[in-house]
Formats: structure tokens, sequence, C-alpha cells
């Protein structure tokens, strides 16, 4: 199985797929999802592509299968990859007739000289049979192969291909044989792109991908949860609109830009996409900032149209939600004279937490989330949050009394023209748990400032974005959803709770402490390799929904 694994990992490292409606060249059609890569050498060139090799690097098993592979086939995989993958690369997924819900693959590489490419796949089959590996040797249409159970591998002048299924093989030769000539195919793509993907939604539901049905299915039971409804509501109705995902790949200097285009049928939902705001919406920030989540939603409209939106188990716990929340709020409609004074433009922050002034320190630290958005009227809807909230902690007070726990204590003063309502559970310095549990990473806060509402898990961080809001630091954001991930401050989290990773690693996966410590200072240093992450969600041309994924490598953001 390693030996497989090992010549699988050495022609099918680099993944990408193709956007026109045409089957590429190398494959078959009938594809349900299509990768190409133009040129393999320049994805293995570019900054992620050196990254993505050191971060594989560092996988101590990885590094064994490398040696086991390199000793085989007597060269480095480096040389071997490029000779095999430093041309035009295209894969391929498909359904079977006698195994239709079983996904199978065609890889097609073309090198840059038939002579490179014959002398690798040579040491490739080398390597094979060092490892005494059964291979069965078969001809089609005079084009020698060689096949391991019903996998095969094929060499056509300076194409090499791979199947997981030989019929599918049979069928990739017949393509490349009978294709016309060069000169006929579609023009190449810009430079900077590394790869193009398509890959067929429909395909999930008529039953025809495994894969696809199971991230459908997936997707629809997230939908059932109101949060993840507004988040995600159009996307996680795409796939009714019976079309296809496509997008691209592309370098730009040192950041890679995935950008995809997915289908929507605006009649198959009541809430349309709202177009993004002229300018950008401008979201308070501060130095211990992780992620911004930031979502363009009219939240009084989706509560009027939860009925239609929402499956009917839902819609009793929603009902039983707008009249809980209504109470906290004296009785008003949630949608009206709550929701209704919200304005269109929100985001939830999440910062890490350094407990300066904390009498408590958890032994597991979790980041604040706060709740920003713009409120109209605030002196008016003020002292109906800071009714509410104080109405909310009273009732959490009496259930943890009732448990025997600590109350929180709460406060509420005026700093300036802002006012604070915070809360802290109340345990003096002779009353401190030996290993605080996560409850007290909570410290609820609600502040207004100008006609800014904060509304979070923590007093410390509410009180830093506070402090933003009056000195102007600010992140730009735009798009109908955008997430930014700012992965350096993630990592300093994992690092703030190493020993409690380090211990759930040993009870989860049943490795030593030595071990334990070894995979998660892996994964820690991998993460360290990059920066920043932002996804965003668009409206683009026609009935189609754009989605962009920035990622820029450490020490390059701006």
């Amino acid at each position: 199985m390693m030996t497989w694994a090992a010549c699988l990992l050495a022609l099918t490292t680099t993944i990408g797929s193709a956007t026109d409606e045409e089957p590429p060249a190398f494959l078959p059609a009938g594809a349900h999802a299509r990768v190409h890569v133009p040129r393999g050498t320049a994805l293995w060139d570019s900054p992620f592509g050196v990254l993505v090799n050191s971060a594989l690097a560092a996988v101590p098993d990885l590094q064994s299968l490398r040696t086991h592979i390199e000793q085989g086939a007597g060269r480095s995989l480096g040389a071997l990859a490029r000779d095999l993958m430093g041309g035009e690369l295209e894969l391929g997924f498909y359904r079977t007739t006698n195994r239709p819900k079983k996904v199978q693959l065609v890889v097609a590489s073309r090198a840059d000289e038939a002579r490179t490419l014959r002398e690798s796949f040579d040491a490739v089959l080398g390597f094979l049979i060092a490892a005494d590996v059964k291979l069965r040797k078969g001809s089609y249409r005079d084009v020698k192969y060689r096949r391991i159970e019903r996998k095969a591998l094929a060499r056509l002048g300076d194409v090499a291909f791979f199947s997981s299924h030989d019929s599918l093989l049979a069928d990739a030769i017949d393509r490349h044989l009978d294709q016309p000539p060069s000169d006929e195919r579609s023009p190449a793509p810009p430079t900077d792109t590394l790869l193009e993907f398509d890959v067929a939604i429909d395909a999930a539901e008529d039953g025809e991908s495994q894969l696809l049905a199971r991230a459908s299915r997936k997707l629809g039971r997230r939908l059932k949860a109101p949060v993840a409804a507004i988040l995600l509501g159009e996307m996680g109705r795409a796939a009714d609109a019976g079309d296809r995902v496509q997008g691209t790949v592309t370098a730009d200097g040192e950041r890679l830009l995935v950008r995809a285009e997915l289908p929507y049928d605006p009649a198959l939902v009541p809430l349309q996409v709202p177009a993004p705001f002229e300018t950008a919406a401008s979201i308070p920030v501060s130095a211990e900032t992780l992620a911004v989540l930031y979502l363009e939603r009219d939240l009084a409209d989706w509560w009027r149209h939860r009925e239609v939106t929402m499956p009917e188990d839902v819609q009793t716990k929603l009902a039983r939600f707008d009249t809980d929340v209504g109470m906290l709020f004296g009785g008003r409609s949630l949608a009206e004279d709550v929701f209704g004074h919200l304005g269109p433009r929100l985001a939830i922050v999440f910062d890490r937490q350094t407990f300066e002034a904390a009498t408590v320190v958890p032994a597991v630290r979790l980041p604040g989330a706060c709740l920003v958005a713009r409120v109209d009227d605030p002196a008016r809807f003020g002292p109906t949050l800071q009714v509410a909230f104080q109405s909310l902690l009273g009732l959490v007070n009496v259930d943890r009394a009732q448990a025997g726990l600590a109350p929180f204590l709460t406060n509420t003063e005026r700093r300036g023209d802002a006012l604070f309502c915070t809360a802290s559970i109340l345990i003096g310095p002779e009353d401190a748990p030996r290993h605080p549990a996560a409850e007290h990473n909570l410290s609820p806060a609600l502040a207004l400032v100008d006609d800014w509402l904060l509304l979070g898990t923590s007093t410390e961080q509410v009180e830093r974005l506070a402090r933003s809001i009056a000195n102007l630091r600010f992140r730009e954001e735009r798009g109908s959803l955008a997430l930014h991930l700012d992965v350096s401050g993630l990592v300093q989290l994992g690092r703030d709770n190493r020993t409690a990773l380090v211990a759930q690693n040993i009870i989860e996966e049943g490795h030593s402490p030595e071990e334990a410590e070894r995979e998660i200072d892996t994964l820690l240093s991998l993460l360290a390799s990059l920066d920043v992450l932002d996804l965003r969600l668009f409206p683009g041309d026609g009935d189609r929904l754009a989605a962009t994924l920035e990622v820029l490598p450490a020490g390059d953001a701006p």
C-alpha cells in the first residue's frame, strides 16, 4: 500500500481544473470535476509551491516516504516530480458504469521532453518492481501499459497517464490519439494562472458522485441552524441551480488568489444577495484581533422571512426564541424594535485575550467574540439594550445559583459619552480554583460608543475595541460576506494553549508526550508559514455568486 501511495503521490502532487465547458484535451468526456494546471513548474516554483513543499518536508512520515521513493527510483523526488509534472497537467473525476457511486480519477501529464519523461517513468516502474509491487503488462491500440490491480499507468510520447480504473485509461488513450491538432485547442490562460478548476454540482443530486453527495448532505444539515442560514443560505442552495463551480488560482507576486464562480438561482432564495456598498465598511480591530467575520444583511428582513427560509422543526425553536428574547426587551417586536435598529453592516470580531487584569486565568484560553454594529437613535435604543443585558445576566445567575456556581457581578458606568455594561464571575482570590475552568474566559460586556454597538463575551476585548473606535483604528471590509483570518495570531493562541493541546493529543490519539509535543509543534510551525487568509463572497456576473480566497505567506502581509 505504501509503495502504491508513493507512486500516486509522485504523479498527482499538483492538482488543478479547467473552466472551459469543453473537456480538457487529454481526458475523456463526462468528468464531474476537471482540473487543469497550465504549467507544473510555474506552480512548483511559485512562493506557495515552495511553501507547501517545505510544509510537507516537515512531516516525519512523509520524509521517510520520500527517502523510500528516492532510494527505489535512484533519483531525487524533486527531479522526478519536475520531469513527470513540469509541463501541462490535467486531472478528472469520473463515475464508472460498474460502480456508479465510486469516484474514479484520471491524471494526464505532458512533459517538456519525451526523453526525460521516459526516464522518469521508467524510474517509477523500477521503483515499483524493486518494492515487489505486482505489475501486469498490457497493450491497448499499440500503447503499452502497466496495471496494479485495476489501476493503470501508461506513457504515450511526451504524455504520461495514471488511471484509478483501467477502463478509464482506455478512454483517455482514445481521447489523446483521436484529439484534434494542437493548434485548434483553446488559447493558453494568462501566465499568472497556476491552475483552473471546474466542478459539477448537479452530480450530487443525481447520486453520481458519492463525495459531492456527502458534502451536500452535510451542508444541508448545517443550514438548519439559523446562524449558518444567515451566512451560507445562498451558497447552500446553489446546488439546486444544477450548475457548476468554476474558477482559477493565480499568483500575483507573493499573493495567492483563488477565484470561483458559484451557481445561484434567485428564484429559489427569498432573500436576495445585496450588492456590496460602493464604500468599504470600517470595522474596529486591535493588535490582538484574530479574525473578522463581516456580513451585509438586513436582519429584520431575514427574521420576517424566517418561516420561508427555515425548516418546520427549526421554526418552532425560532418562535420560542422570538418570545424569550422579546421578553428581555420588554415584549417588543424582535424584527421591528430590535433588529430594525441595526444597520445592514454587521461584523463579529475575534480577539486573543491576554488576561492581564484578570483575577483568575483559565487553563484553556479561548478568544473573545464581539458583535459590532451601527445602531440608529442610540440615545433611545441604548437603555433598551442595557435593560436586556442586565435581565439576561439575571436569568443566568438564577441558573448558576441552582447549580451551585458563582454568579456574575454586573456593573454599569458611563465613560464620557460611552455606556459600558460589564460582568465578571464573582470569585475572591482565596476562592480561586486550582484548575480554572473554561467558563473563566467569559466576562460579558456591552458598550455603546457614539452609534457603535459592541456586544461581546470578553470585557477586555470590548474595552479594547472601544479604544480602537476612539483612535480610528479600523479594518476596511467589502463584499456580501467576508472573513479575514490572522493566521499568525492563531499561532500565538495555539502557543498559549500548547499544554492543553498536547494533553488532548495524548488522550485522543494515544501518543506519548514526546510524540504529542512533536505533532503539535509541527502543526504550529506549518501554520506559522502563513500570515493572512481573506475570503469574500459577492454577486458575480448574471445569476452567479463570486467567491475569492486570498492567501499571504508570513512576512508579506501589508
